[in-house]
């Protein structure tokens, strides 16, 4: 069935805001304008068919990377720290693993938007909803935890991951980053709390890296 017309302007804008703007806006300096807009387009798109299916696609490619580095499987034990009102990367790794998943946002117009695509759609992949800080919920019992682009003081989330997580969990950092030196500056940073075991990279978003990290053991 072809577009209506609607569809297709809905789905020109995504694709202008995401590989063209985007890509421009990633540097340190513009990263809250970001991280704005893209709470916005969430808000908008779990709202609109058209929308939010070609924004589960733009995440398909890093999630399958960072599942596969991960390893995980449907008897895995997954939480999602910043899933957003329209949960793409939490509904992405239940509906491929068949995991148990928690996805977990401070803002509690987030979960309220993604509990209801959640319903609406009638997506039922193991996958809960939970209002909660990322900075203090508990994470002992977790194989797998996703700590996602756009959350505020995700350096503070880290470190707390750093200290509070078993020995043999993985952690999953997304990051965007507009040079080469910022990558660099980014693995240096989480070389201090943690072993950096993997880096895998997407330009669906400008430029994404997704750091696979375990717990530093002191000697």
């Amino acid at each position: 069935m072809p577009f209506r017309l609607t569809d297709r302007i809905f789905l020109y804008s995504s694709r202008v805001f995401f590989e063209e703007l985007s890509p421009k806006f990633q540097v340190e300096s513009l990263k809250n304008l970001m991280d704005m807009l893209y709470i916005i387009y969430e808000i908008v798109a779990c709202k609109f068919e058209i929308l939010s299916e070609n924004y589960l696609k733009l995440y398909d490619e890093i999630v399958e990377k960072e599942i596969t580095i991960a390893k995980i499987s449907s008897k895995d034990f997954i939480l999602v720290i910043g899933g957003g009102s329209l949960p793409a990367t939490p509904i992405l790794i239940a509906k491929k693993t068949k995991a148990k998943v928690i996805s977990i946002d401070k803002d509690p117009l987030a979960i309220k938007n993604a509990s209801k695509y959640i319903e609406t759609h009638e997506i039922d992949v193991g996958l809960e909803l939970k209002h909660a800080d990322g900075k203090g919920f508990p994470v002992k019992n977790f194989d797998v935890i996703f700590v996602l682009y756009g959350i505020k003081k995700n350096s503070k989330i880290l470190e707390y991951l750093s200290e509070n997580i078993k020995n043999n969990t993985l952690v999953i950092f997304r990051t965007t980053s507009d040079s080469f030196n910022q990558i660099e500056k980014s693995k240096m940073y989480l070389s201090t709390l943690f072993e950096v075991k993997e880096q895998i990279e997407s330009k669906r978003f400008g430029k994404t890296n997704s750091f696979l990290l375990t717990k530093k053991i002191l000697n």
